[in-house]
């Protein structure tokens, strides 16, 4: 995935993200961050996170953007593989 990709809330996001981001439309990626959290066991895990901007259903943006896991977005302009 890269910059300026299209983005929704998966199911995942919308249980575990901040109210107001849960009715957003569509979002559009800003930025990619690399970081490592420490987990349970004192080791470090490498995760990629997305800073997004929000936008609502009249296409206004949201006040701020946010940072999310891969998990909780569904990428929506992935192009359809084809066996032609």
């Amino acid at each position: 995935m890269k910059v300026g990709d299209l983005v929704q809330l998966s199911a995942y996001g919308k249980k575990n993200t901040y109210y107001a981001f849960r009715n957003a439309k569509y979002g559009i990626i800003l930025d990619i961050v690399d970081d490592s959290v420490i987990t349970r066991d004192d080791t470090f895990k490498d995760v990629v996170s997305y800073r997004v901007r929000w936008f609502d259903e009249q296409g206004n943006p949201m006040k701020r953007a946010r940072h999310h896991q891969r998990i909780m977005l569904k990428f929506l302009n992935k192009k359809k593989r084809s066996n032609v």
